[in-house]
């Protein structure tokens, strides 16, 4: 019968598929699911159980919070101080410090391998900062965190004989400096006092009232008495009180030229010490002899930031396998059901052409 419309005839609508036809088309092949995914979950578990194993050591470092004279704690500053050694111990310099002492002990490393091997991060609310690494070795993850620990304090502390180093040397020229002036004053001092006479001459005629009393009654005098009287004169030596302030002026600028000169010998000794530490490296730095210049050189260059909380040790934890195994069994578990699915929809579409 022809179209009246003149429209060609509508194509019929091609049959769909429902959830539940399509799972009955996948449980026909439930034996093909299996050899399917079961293998391929048991070459996956063997793969995991026979594949090396990652470490991972971990070491903290911890803040120290300065506290005020009334023993307050400034949490600002505090928050700043974290967030600055955080910093520092990502830097590059230290990654570069520690794969020369890596290379130096026989494990051969570039910085930018050893960064990617790193990890650092604050754990949430701490004063603490968190170094780990992985690596299948344990003994060399360790090894990595302890030095990276190791030259992170190194470095404060030679910073710290830096600054140490420049105070001690601005200490040093004030210190000559008024040595020199002190030693001057001394010497203008001494050649005053050679030139003062430290005792005084004093001469005194004889007292004779017997013979005042007859001049004065008009009596004639003994001329050969007068004479002898005349010609007699007493004297006596008194100290000076110049020469005595000078001598007291003199003791007090010798003392403070003592002074100085022991403050300028020690900053000079300190100065030598700080100089070697720079010079060996302060973490090789061999300790130096008990000398007022040694504790007063450790008193400078003493850390009182940053501590190392504990010794790095090996977290315990699993490496995954089970996990890995139970997520490639629901994927081998899907490829199977898709694989039935697609073999029972094409033998359907080829019986029924």
């Amino acid at each position: 019968m022809s179209n009246p419309t003149g429209l060609e005839p509508a194509l019929e609508s091609e049959p769909s598929l429902s959830l539940r036809d399509i799972l009955r088309m996948t449980l026909r092949r439930w034996r093909m699911v299996l050899w399917i995914a079961l293998p391929a979950t048991l070459a996956a578990g063997l793969f995991a159980g026979l594949s090396p194993r990652d470490y991972e050591a971990e070491g903290f470092i911890q803040i120290i919070a300065p506290q005020a004279v009334e023993g307050r704690v400034d949490k600002d500053y505090f928050e700043m101080m974290i967030v600055s050694h955080l910093q520092k111990v990502q830097s590059a310099f230290l990654a570069k410090q520690t794969a020369a002492r890596l290379t130096q002990q026989g494990a051969p490393m570039t910085p930018d391998e050893l960064e990617r091997r790193i990890a650092i991060k604050r754990p949430a609310k701490t004063d603490l900062i968190r170094v780990s690494s992985r690596d299948r070795d344990p003994e060399r993850a360790l090894g990595i965190v302890r030095l990276w620990i190791a030259e992170y304090l190194a470095s404060i502390e030679a910073n710290n004989s830096q600054t140490a180093l420049s105070q001690v040397r601005l200490l040093l020229r004030k210190a000559q400096s008024d040595l020199l002036e002190k030693q001057a004053a001394a010497d203008q001092l001494r050649n005053q006092v050679s030139k003062t006479e430290p005792l005084v001459i004093l001469a005194r005629a004889v007292d004779e009232g017997e013979l005042w009393r007859a001049l004065g009654e008009g009596a004639a005098p003994d001329p050969d008495r007068i004479r002898k009287l005349a010609d007699i004169r007493l004297k006596s030596q008194e100290q000076s009180q110049e020469h005595i302030n000078l001598m007291l002026e003199l003791l007090a600028v010798d003392q403070a030229v003592a002074s100085l000169a022991a403050q300028r010998n020690l900053y000079r000794d300190a100065e030598a010490l700080l100089e070697a530490r720079l010079a060996t490296g302060s973490a090789d730095a061999p300790a130096p002899a008990e000398s007022d210049a040694a504790l007063y050189v450790n008193t400078l260059v003493k850390n009182n930031e940053v501590i190392q909380f504990g010794e790095p040790g090996l977290v315990l934890e699993t490496n995954g396998a089970v996990a890995k195994i139970g997520l490639f069994f629901v994927a081998a578990l899907a490829a199977g059901c898709l694989a039935a699915f697609l073999r029972e929809w094409g033998e359907g579409l080829l019986s029924g052409g």
